[in-house]
């Protein structure tokens, strides 16, 4: 498509019933609370309405609307059943068509997702489908009422009477049905609540009878072409999510059009914004959607999908449907405009979504409008985008077919944070050709991911690995998905202490002290991969500052504060609460080097796109994907094994092999390198699968030894994490974050007075822990050089050996979570099937080494200080986790005996893993050089967390970036 001689379907016409749209974009249904205490709309929603109106032909959807007293159950929501309620509603609908545009007002019933409490001040009964019960957190276990025949009667006729009442009372355009989200339609829709076994439950037909008669009646009292409907096929919200919605959701849309077939339009909420937890559930990919639609086109087909603008454009572009867009709509009453000249979008305050009461204006109608200019670049400028978006979309790929048996310059094993920070760097100059190989898919698009506040929905789904630990319970979080684990973790920027990245060049050989393994290298490499948003006037008041020379300003990874950053007393009572209690001092910023210290953080997240998080992903790709034609990526498929020239020395990579579980075997093939970005679990398995590893124990599972490396796999260091929580007295969060206060204080910090006698008992100790390690480092003599630089590093230099992150109403309203940053104790990963598919045996060793738990009691203690400390103490009722019942408080804060069975009970792994294919010297048991080559071989790198050698003082990211930077910089050849 030329942008000279084409409009972009998303901003060209669109027929729906007997309305001409003049546009694609079409606003989707908020629930917004701001009606009257008598469900009838105010002026100000009047406003609101026209306001989003203002380019012509827009069709507006309405927030939903409660066909009947009955059908309700919440507070502020308009209704539709007087006279009083149709009159506000007639004038929201003249002043839409006094702008040339269009409304449907969406038709609700709550059924079982009322509140049961206001359905019985009201008089009316709970009901649903049947009487399963909807599990919500803060409310009773309350079986609803099955709805009987009579009352399905009736239902039927609310829907019927409610749309007359818009569409010849109200004015309105059309009803949109509201089949979706778990309410009353989809109850009897989803076999997980409706348990019936008449003529309304149990088969498919019979699940779906109660909403083909709702479109029926609703169709003939206002017409087909006035008459829409919603579905969330693939939503768990409210309990729902079938586990095939396949079937039940094409046969009610093929019965809708048969039945119906002038019917204005069909409405999906798609998997992207559904929720859920796996691919297989969700139906992730557009064939699923397509076995709905088929017999519904060429009918209008509208998409909700949590779109971006660049989505937007391709999703009408590819589909040709209908953008329904919700979020973006409340910030910009213009949307339609911006998106057709290019200007940026408002971000959205989520706090004042959900505001009560028709004096809230704020978040409501004080949006402003951009001023457009119609310049030629602005006018093409949708059009350019959608060009290159297109287009963008060969370079990612699904189809084994499309790399199979190519060669290319290198080949990257895993799409995460230093994968796709090497490919995109590799991939600058044109004639390079990199293949990425991510065994997740490309979920950008997934809110889950993108979104912020969806933060740890995404733990435990198919983007997660979760891996499962040999010597306990619990799991480790990682990423599958594009970005790896910058895609799902907290965000949270962080760099460690100058001294720990100058200790990685004495873990070397003397000729690789050259290679400026050291802070002043790896600090320049920081500030190249950092696009950082210095904070504003509003997020300076709230404590946000900064040292502008620690920060780049130009790098693809945005970095900054929250826009909603947290205003209230909590934070800054944190601040200073520990200082009192532990003499932390306050830093401006922490990320030059000397973070011993307490201060509010940046994260990575793009303040100019509603905090939406900055991933590698959307870093190092997306900016540049419809440009790289030399790049290419193969996601949902993995790596299982590297091939090597036969009888080649040093062993020489030419390739991998690669396929799903169920899969074919593929080739592809590399001139040049092979390169490891799979992660501290992955990136050993791998090698240990392709015969590099401990020889002898290759042999035991018939792996051809290709480099006899043992110490592959070991050296793995993680650090475990307490919460801790005291209840608030009520305070004003004053925003809705994410958290950003923390601490990370040095030994004297936590132990006080016995920090000297704590720093000789360490070095008192280390031969004996380097002895009982020794399996799980080199040698005992090289994991005793080891601790004592670490242990130089924690009594010399005043690293930080805790980390102290206060968490606004996470565990608690004041909760903080803690972990020992730099444990002693070793563990070890290794494959035990020769099966690449087979989840590798990963034995963390917690607590092996005593020290780890006497820092982490001590650190519990330092909490318990904080939380009853002041002025913390004023905002709170006292502590609750674990509270003093569970760990009395023997005086100095609780004793060893109680306190270590609960840390042992409750911790939780941090999921910062690194060091299982460490950057040392080979004495010293390491498995790569300088330059990140494995041992014994020519072409084969590592360049992920499994390559860092120790533990750093921070959160993992910023040195993964500057990591990454690096190893490309080594790749080309040239480096800071």
């Amino acid at each position: 498509m030329s942008p000279h001689t084409s409009t972009p379907k998303l901003l060209s016409p669109l027929k729906i019933g007997d309305m001409q749209l003049s546009h694609r974009v079409i606003m989707a249904p908020l629930t917004r609370f701001r009606a009257g205490g008598d469900h009838v709309h105010h002026d100000i929603a009047v406003e609101y309405y026209t306001q989003r109106a203002g380019t012509p032909g827009t069709l507006i959807i309405s927030e939903a609307t409660f066909i009947a007293s009955e059908a309700g159950g919440f507070d502020n929501v308009p209704g539709i059943w007087n006279d009083k309620q149709i009159a506000a509603w007639k004038k929201i609908a003249d002043a839409v068509h006094a702008k040339g545009s269009y409304i449907f007002m969406q038709l609700w019933a709550l059924g079982r997702a009322a509140e049961p409490e206001i359905l019985k001040k009201d008089g009316h009964p709970y009901v649903s489908s049947s009487t399963s019960v909807l599990k919500r957190k803060g409310y009773p276990d309350v079986p609803p009422r099955e709805l009987t025949k009579a009352d399905i009667k009736k239902y039927v006729g609310y829907y019927a009477q409610a749309a007359r009442n818009a569409v010849f009372g109200a004015g309105f355009d059309g009803v949109e049905i509201h089949g979706a989200n778990g309410y009353l339609i989809d109850q009897f829709n989803q076999d997980t609540c409706n348990k019936r076994t008449d003529e309304y439950g149990g088969s498919i037909e019979n699940r779906s009878r109660f909403a083909l008669e709702v479109v029926s009646a609703v169709s003939e009292a206002v017409g087909a072409k006035r008459t829409g409907i919603r579905f969330s096929p693939w939503g768990k919200f409210q309990g729902m999510r079938m586990k095939n919605p396949i079937p039940t959701f094409a046969y009610l849309v093929s019965e809708i059009a048969q039945r119906h077939s002038e019917l204005a339009y069909v409405h999906f909420v798609e998997p992207v914004i559904s929720g859920g937890s796996d691919a297989k559930e969700q139906a992730y990919d557009a064939g699923s959607t397509k076995a709905c639609l088929d017999n519904i086109c060429p009918r209008p087909f509208l998409s909700a999908g949590g779109f971006t603008i660049e989505s937007a454009f391709v999703e009408a572009e590819t589909r040709d449907t209908g953008v329904v867009m919700g979020r973006y709509f409340i910030s910009n009453p213009d949307l339609p405009e911006r998106l057709r000249y290019g200007i940026s979008l408002t971000p959205y305050n989520r706090r004042t979504f959900y505001t009560r009461g028709p004096e809230a204006f704020e978040g409501y109608t004080d949006y402003p409008r951009a001023e457009t200019k119609g310049s030629l670049a602005t006018l093409l400028a949708p059009a350019v985008l959608l060009v290159q978006l297109v287009d963008a979309r060969k370079v990612i790929t699904a189809s084994p077919l499309d790399v199979s048996n190519q060669t290319y310059d290198y080949v990257v094993v895993g799409g995460g944070l230093t994968g796709l920070t090497v490919a995109s760097r590799l991939t600058e100059d044109p004639k390079v050709k990199v293949l990425v190989i991510e065994a997740g898919r490309d979920d950008r698009r997934d809110p889950r991911i993108y979104d912020m506040f969806a933060y740890t929905q995404a733990f435990g789904t198919d983007m997660d690995w979760n891996w499962p630990l040999v010597d306990r319970g619990g799991r480790i979080k990682a990423g599958k998905t594009l970005g790896g684990t910058s895609s799902i973790n907290g965000a949270i920027y962080t760099r460690g202490h100058a001294a720990q990245y100058d200790a990685w060049s004495d873990l070397l050989t003397a000729k690789e002290k050259s290679l400026n393994w050291n802070w002043d290298s790896i600090f320049k490499y920081m500030k190249k991969s950092e696009g950082f948003s210095a904070p504003n006037s509003d997020q300076t008041s709230k404590g946000a500052q900064y040292t502008s020379s620690y920060h780049g300003k130009s790098g693809p990874l945005q970095v900054g504060f929250p826009n909603l950053m947290f205003g209230g007393p909590q934070q800054s009572a944190f601040i200073k609460t520990i200082g009192n209690t532990h003499n932390v001092s306050f830093c401006p910023d922490l990320n030059g080097g000397s973070p011993t210290c307490a201060s509010y953080i940046p994260l990575t997240i793009d303040s100019h796109r509603n905090d939406s998080r900055s991933s590698s992903a959307e870093a190092y790709l997306t900016p540049v994907e419809a440009t790289r034609k030399g790049w290419t990526i193969l996601v949902q498929h993995q790596v299982t094994k590297i091939l090597f020239k036969e009888g080649a020395s040093p062993a020489l990579a030419t390739g991998v092999q690669f396929g799903t579980i169920n899969g074919t075997s593929y080739t592809a093939y590399a001139k040049k390198e092979v390169i490891l970005a799979a992660g501290a679990f992955m990136s050993p398995a791998l090698l240990q699968l392709s015969g590099i590893g401990d020889a002898s124990k290759l042999s035991e599972l018939g792996i051809k030894s290709v480099v006899d490396l043992p110490t592959v796999g070991k050296n793995l260091q993680e650090q475990t994490m307490n919460s801790f929580g005291a209840k608030g007295n009520g305070f004003d969060y004053g925003g809705s974050g994410p958290s950003n206060a923390n601490a990370f204080p040095g030994i004297h910090h936590v132990f006080g007075s016995q920090a000297e006698s704590v720093a000789s008992q360490i070095y008192s100790n280390i031969p004996a822990w380097a002895q009982s390690l020794a399996n799980n480092g080199g040698s005992a003599a090289g994991l005793e050089k080891v601790f004592r630089v670490q242990a130089d590093l924690i009594t010399k230099k005043n690293v930080p050996i805790t980390e102290v992150s206060f968490k606004t109403g996470s565990v608690a309203d004041l909760g903080i979570n803690m972990w020992t940053l730099l444990p002693f104790s070793r563990g070890n990963v290794h494959i035990n099937s020769t099966n690449p598919f087979a989840i590798p045996r990963v034995t963390m060793n917690y607590f092996a080494v005593d020290f780890d738990l006497q820092c982490q009691i001590a650190g519990a203690r330092m909490v318990r200080k904080i939380l009853a400390g002041a002025p913390l103490n004023t905002l709170s009722v006292g502590e609750t986790i674990p509270g003093n019942t569970t760990v009395p408080d023997d005086g100095s804060g609780g004793s060893d005996a109680d306190w270590a069975p609960w840390i042992k009970t409750k911790f939780v792994s941090v999921a910062h893993p690194v060091g299982t294919c460490a950057m040392m010297s080979r004495e010293l048991g390491g498995c790569v050089d300088g330059r990140l080559v494995v041992y014994g071989t020519k072409n084969v790198r590592v360049v992920d967390a499994s390559a860092m050698p120790t533990q750093v003082s921070a959160h993992l990211s910023s040195t993964l970036y500057a990591f990454a930077e690096k190893a490309a910089d080594l790749i080309k050849g040239r480096q800071y």
